[in-house]
This record gives structure tokens, C-alpha cells and sequence, in this order.
């Protein structure tokens, strides 16, 4: 099997970058969501709601190992694709903008939410294929659905207003708020 430690040694230096920042912000992400959940939905002894470090381990896991290194090859991909947000007068190129929002809810956002909820699951102890799948299955159209708004939104002022230096930064800091939602959503 290869170890953590092992899979980043062997990661490319940006995308080692990108995996970082990401894991660094989702872990303070989801330590902020677990007391925001514990507020609005409340603890009881029935249903406790005290901070779970090993969902917080999951995400920094997720966000080192496939957050961040495919937010930052995804990106890259449509900024060759479709070019720069901005024209060469420096004004924003709205139809540039705008295929990048789209191939981003649809080429990246769908299929990230997949292997998000698939890996997940193995995180959270699912060995069998089938209960892997299971876990995507069931959180998957809630969270696709729900995203319709949200990350269109939020892409926009990813294309217009920030460099590709910082676009895995700023989703996963916008994974943030989105956690939260979804973590309040589903619970």
C-alpha cells in the first residue's frame, strides 16, 4: 500500500502547494463547521454534537490529496482552454468568464463531487465497493443540486477577479462556507 507520506514525496511541487493550502484551510474549515453545526442544530444526550478530530483529519486528508492537487490541474486546464479572463485592455472578457464557470460546474464541479463523496467513504471506514458507492449515491444529488447557485457564484469571482496563483486558495476557502451549509443540510 503507499502511505501518506509516500504520495506526497511523490507529488509535483505545485501540486504539493496546492494540496497544502487546501488541507490547511479545509481543516480550519471544518473545525468552524463543527461549531457552527453544534449552534444551529444543538447538541442533545441523544444526539451529541461534540468535535469529531477524526472528520477534521478527513478533510485535511482530502483536501491534501485530491482537493487541492485537482482544483489546481482542473483550473490550469480551462485557463489554457479558454484563455484569459481579461482582454488585452484589461477589461473582463465576459464570454471567456462565463465558458469557464460553465466547464467548471460541469466538467469539474460534477465529477469532483464524486470521487469527494467516494473518497470519503473510505475515509470514513467503507471498504466495499458497493458501500463506497453507496455513500455517493446517497449524498451526491443533494449537494449537485444544491451547487447550482452556490459554486456558479462563486466561480464568477474566481474567473473575474482572481489570478490562478490563487484560485485553489479561494475555493477551498469558499469550501468553507460551503461545508458548513452542507454539513447543517444533511445532518
Amino acid at each position: 500500500t503507499l502511505s501518506l507520506a509516500a504520495l506526497v514525496r511523490a507529488m509535483p511541487r505545485l501540486l504539493l502547494r496546492a494540496g497544502l493550502t487546501s488541507s490547511g484551510i479545509m481543516t480550519v474549515a471544518d473545525i468552524l463547521a463543527q461549531g457552527m453545526e453544534r449552534r444551529v442544530l444543538g447538541s442533545t444526550p441523544e444526539n451529541p454534537r461534540d468535535y469529531d478530530p477524526y472528520r477534521t483529519a478527513r478533510f485535511a486528508v482530502v483536501g491534501l490529496t485530491l482537493h487541492g492537487p485537482y482544483f489546481q490541474r482542473g483550473f490550469a486546464m480551462v485557463d489554457r482552454r479558454f484563455g484569459p479572463s481579461l482582454s488585452k485592455a484589461g477589461k473582463p472578457a465576459w464570454g471567456v468568464i462565463a465558458k469557464k464557470v460553465g466547464t467548471t460546474q460541469f466538467a469539474l464541479n460534477a465529477p469532483f463531487m464524486v470521487c469527494l463523496f467516494a473518497w470519503m467513504g473510505v475515509l470514513e471506514g467503507r471498504r466495499e465497493p458497493a458501500a463506497v458507492w453507496d455513500n455517493v449515491k446517497q449524498k451526491w444529488p443533494a449537494a449537485f443540486w444544491a451547487g447550482k447557485v452556490f459554486w456558479p457564484c462563486a466561480n464568477f469571482v474566481n474567473f473575474r477577479f482572481l489570478g490562478p496563483q490563487h484560485r485553489v486558495a479561494y475555493v477551498a476557502s469558499c469550501g468553507a462556507v460551503w461545508n458548513t451549509y452542507i454539513s447543517v443540510r444533511c445532518s
